[in-house]
């Protein structure tokens, strides 16, 4: 999108689909913040790739055995706190 701005009479480019997140920020920058954080353990990333050098099936998609995010999500879905 072109804008121009009321008092300098600059011409401005953004993307159309910036916006502003409450606290006035570009979610183009900042993206959403999560309202809930799950943080990665590490002994999560030691037995994937301790199942890829073995070479042990991985699954489609997510593995809740390897996915600190995924638990977190399925543990507030189910009642969790």
């Amino acid at each position: 999108m072109i804008m121009v701005l009321p008092n300098s009479k600059m011409a401005v480019f953004f993307p159309s689909q910036m916006a502003l997140n409450a606290d006035f920020t570009a979610n183009e920058e900042t993206h959403t913040t999560p309202d809930v954080l799950a943080e990665p353990d590490p002994q999560d990333l030691v037995r994937y790739v301790e199942a890829l050098t073995k070479g042990l099936p991985l699954g489609e998609g997510p593995n809740l055995e390897y996915d600190a995010a995924l638990r977190k999500c399925l543990e507030l879905a189910l009642g969790g706190d």
